[in-house]
């Protein structure tokens, strides 16, 4: 069975699965925090059990229910969960590589006044640390946005509740393959305005004209995916609450008629329902309920949206699986198929692909095998009013018995026609030394990187850990930062009136780009092309996140992050960013980047650009030393006016930033 729902009430502690099977990436543990009431808890399980097995496609996933203490229940209810289900304070020893946490019927119009609010939010936190990916399901996504950004949902005049035509807005791993226009049940009584996620970081990935926002995500250390719908809903769902909800009305513990599910019945059950209703606001008896058309609902409505959930949630498998592999592989060694995926997108997808005769050279021995790989993409920059051409050079490798032929394979590769300049980004020690003997120079500052920590309780034993080992040591540290990380809080620099939101807008962003180049320093083109191969859907760098910021005098421009994790740190790295350089400084767009991420990373990492000061970017910028440089750079035989100094390359440059974690 592809999904296995685990009723054990006995739970591996927290070093369980260490080994293993709780290794393999095909086998997956997710956490179920039903919230549901009574009568909805056995039919909610079947519900997601029902869903993740049709997404599973090979995968095993093995569910293990959790429980709220404060969620009111019956006794029945009670017994249910203390039988079959898992305490919450079980959850914080777990080890779950997803988390999907369900809503519930609110009972207050004000959600901290719910009496599970404070164990709500601490699962909240836990997820984020402790997971890869957390689903959040209506009530649950309205508490969670309140929790983390002070989002507040707002009241709808009558229930939200039928099947809804939504329209797929935006590319995302999680709609990978999902259609154009995808059916999604809702029921709800309020909502949250769109302008309010987007202007705070959440990227909406589906809305319906009719419901409003459907599913939304925002990357913290883990991946939250909201959903205000109900994709795990069976065909009957709806029809069920509406029946409850007549009954409701019958026994008067509701004043109004329910409305009918819209997009839901056939013609012939919304007649009979119609006279349902007539009979039962002439005549108000529970009786009444007995002539619920029952059946021939039951024989006409059709889960039309089995299909398109099912490829949501199999993509959100497919990420679980993606991550684990990805954190549990030892360091130095590449996944293959997103090598190979890195690989076609920077040799193939490349928008200069065409101008390149080949991808790279490499060396074979008298028998046939390859012994040596050296792959190259051209790439185009400005200088001045001229546009170049440069060969960046990424993967290279010789055995060592080839090495002499190595030597002859490099000089080769610069002599390639038709480039300005040579580079490379990821250089190691090796390859730095042979760039040397061929002439090539480190671009200054290359082997610099700034820090800018935003939780000193994780940065400051995370720091010490590649000093000492000593366990007191490492309790100091922490009680440091926890001292010290109100301070930094207080004296860190504030973007005033700056905001940034998401942006897609190649156009745009090619022009902020030409409207801000610095004409002294050689950057690469950003045009609208490149921008979109570095940064859109089908880009070796995504996830990342490309922002445009505006502060208040009307000055613009945007950046780039992608994601990092060093260690314990959960991270963010500066990819790109332009900016009007006459009337901003970094320090605005490190301020501009600190309030996009604020909460959901420990820190920013960037490295040097010429002309910068960086002395100004605050008491609490840390610079560290990386040996050796990474970047180097050698003008072409007929081109010997190159600066090196002049460079003002990025880490989205070359293929740096496909480069894997870090110490701190």
């Amino acid at each position: 069975m592809a999904v296995c729902l685990d009723r054990e009430t006995t739970r591996p502690g927290p070093f369980a699965g260490a080994t293993g099977p709780g290794d393999d990436a095909t086998c997956l543990t997710i956490g179920l925090v039903n919230n549901m009431p009574d009568p909805a808890l056995q039919a909610t399980e079947r519900q997601f059990v029902a869903l993740l097995g049709a997404a599973a496609d090979g995968l095993t996933v093995r569910l293990t229910p959790y429980a709220l203490p404060d969620v009111p229940r019956t006794d029945w209810g009670r017994a249910y969960v203390s039988r079959f289900y898992a305490g919450i304070d079980e959850l914080w020893t777990s080890r779950l590589d997803g988390l999907i946490v369900t809503g519930t019927e609110p009972r207050s119009p004000n959600l901290p006044d719910e009496p599970y609010w404070e164990s709500l939010t601490r699962v909240l936190e836990w997820a984020e640390h402790h997971t890869h990916s957390a689903i959040w399901s209506c009530l649950a996504t309205h508490a969670a946005i309140l929790h983390l950004d002070g989002i507040g949902r707002r009241p709808l005049g009558e229930k939200r509740f039928g099947v809804f035509d939504c329209e797929r807005v935006a590319d995302h791993p999680l709609t990978a393959d999902a259609p154009a226009r995808l059916p999604m049940p809702h029921s709800r009584w309020n909502e949250i305005p769109e302008d309010a996620l987007t202007s705070s970081g959440y990227r909406v990935l589906t809305r319906s004209d009719a419901a409003g926002v459907d599913a939304f995500v925002k990357q913290r250390k883990s991946l939250f995916v909201f959903f205000q719908g109900h994709p795990e809903y069976e065909a009957h769902t709806l029809m069920l609450e509406y029946r409850r909800d007549i009954k409701r009305f019958l026994l008067r513990e509701r004043e109004t008629y329910p409305a009918m599910p819209q997009g839901y019945f056939d013609e012939a059950t919304v007649e009979a329902l119609t006279a349902l209703r007539e009979r039962a606001l002439a005549d108000r008896r529970e009786d009444v309920l007995t002539d619920f058309p029952t059946a021939l609902a039951a024989g006409t409505v059709t889960n039309t949206w089995r299909s398109s959930a099912a490829r949501i949630y199999r993509n959100w498998l497919s990420y679980l699986c993606a991550q684990k592999r990805a954190r549990a592989a030892p360091p130095g060694r590449a996944d293959s198929p997103r090598m190979l995926r890195s690989l076609q997108w920077m040799l193939l997808d490349n928008p200069l692909a065409a101008t390149a005769t080949d991808h790279g050279l490499c060396l074979r021995d008298a028998s046939g095998l390859m012994v040596g790989l050296l792959l190259s993409f051209p790439t185009a920059f400005r200088a001045g009013d001229r546009r170049i051409l440069a060969l960046g050079s990424g993967s290279y490798f010789v055995e060592p018995r080839a090495r002499t032929l190595g030597f002859y394979l490099f000089k080769r590769h610069l002599a390639c026609p038709g480039y300005a300049f040579f580079f490379s980004t990821t250089c190691n020690a090796d390859s730095g030394a042979l760039w040397t003997t061929l002439g090539a120079r480190a671009v200054p500052h290359s082997d610099v990187e700034y820090v800018l920590p935003l939780d000193l309780e994780v940065m400051l034993p995370a720091v010490l850990a590649g000093r000492t080992s000593s366990a007191w040591a490492a309790a100091v540290a922490r009680a440091a930062g926890r001292w010290a990380e109100p301070l930094r809080r207080r004296t860190a620099r504030t973007s005033t009136g700056a905001s940034a939101e998401p942006c897609r807008d190649w156009e745009k962003l090619a022009e902020l780009s030409r409207r801000h180049r610095a004409r002294e320093w050689i950057t690469s083109e950003r045009s609208p092309a490149f921008l979109e191969w570095r940064y859109g859907p089908g880009s070796a760098l995504q996830p990342s996140e490309i922002c445009v910021f505006h502060d208040g005098r009307g000055h613009e421009g945007w950046f780039a992050l992608g994601p990092t994790i060093r260690g314990p740190i959960h991270g963010r790295v500066l990819l790109d960013a332009t900016w009007p350089r006459d009337t901003l400084s970094f320090a605005d767009v490190l301020a501009a980047v600190t309030r996009g991420v604020a909460g959901d990373a420990d820190a920013i990492y960037f490295r040097p650009r010429p002309g910068v000061d960086y002395d100004a970017c605050g008491r609490f910028v840390f610079r560290r030393r990386r040996e050796p440089p990474p970047v180097f750079a050698i003008p072409a035989r007929d081109d010997v006016s190159l600066d090196v100094s002049s460079l003002d390359l990025v880490l989205a440059d070359g293929d740096g930033g496909l480069a894997g974690g870090d110490s701190w």
